[in-house]
Parts: C-alpha cells; sequence; structure tokens
C-alpha cells in the first residue's frame, strides 16, 4: 500500500486497510557490538573510566558496562546524552548503531 493511502486510510479511520509494517519507513537493526565499541572508543577518549561516565549519566556502571558490551541499548534519552557528552551528533550515535562506521 503506498504511503498516501496509507495516511488516507488512518485519516478516515477505515485502519482495516492499513498496512500494519512501518509504513514505508526503512527498518534498521541495531549491531550492539559496533555501537558499543564506538561507545567505549569515545568514553577513553575523553578520559572517563565506566564509573565515571555511568555517574555524568545518572546510570550505573553496570548500564555503561552492558551498552560496551552490546548486553543492552541505551534509552532514547540516554542516547541524546551520550551525544553530548561525546560532543557528536545524535546521528552518527544512530549511525554507529546500525552499523555504519565513520
Amino acid at each position: 500500500m503506498y504511503r498516501k493511502e496509507l495516511m488516507a486510510d488512518m485519516e478516515s479511520n477505515n485502519y482495516e486497510n492499513c498496512d500494519r509494517s512501518n509504513a514505508g519507513y526503512e527498518n534498521y537493526e541495531i549491531d550492539r557490538a559496533a555501537f558499543g565499541a564506538f561507545v567505549a572508543t569515545q568514553r577513553k577518549e575523553k578520559g572517563y573510566t565506566q564509573k565515571e561516565l555511568a555517574d555524568r549519566l545518572f546510570v550505573s556502571d553496570k548500564a555503561v558496562s552492558k551498552w560496551e558490551s552490546g548486553a543492552a541499548d541505551p534509552s532514547t534519552s540516554n542516547l541524546l546524552a551520550l551525544a553530548k557528552l561525546f560532543g557528536v551528533p545524535a546521528e552518527e550515535l544512530l549511525h554507529q548503531a546500525t552499523g555504519g562506521g565513520v
């Protein structure tokens, strides 16, 4: 179904015909290993330990460890805080999260 048709169906509350997929948006897989490596590299370049980074973000050092090891993803608010703290655009962090590299 084309986006115009989807929007028309949604506006008319005709949800029976709506494509329940991502409605034309690309779907990206998170590459946790690549993202974790990027976070670890940025953290080390800034001279922070995992504990120091965690304290600045008001999270536990275990959370930072999980991000870096690829065991977990940061929340959106933490992703934005990481970007600000590292001095990189949030888009670059997202690019790293999808395995895009620098």
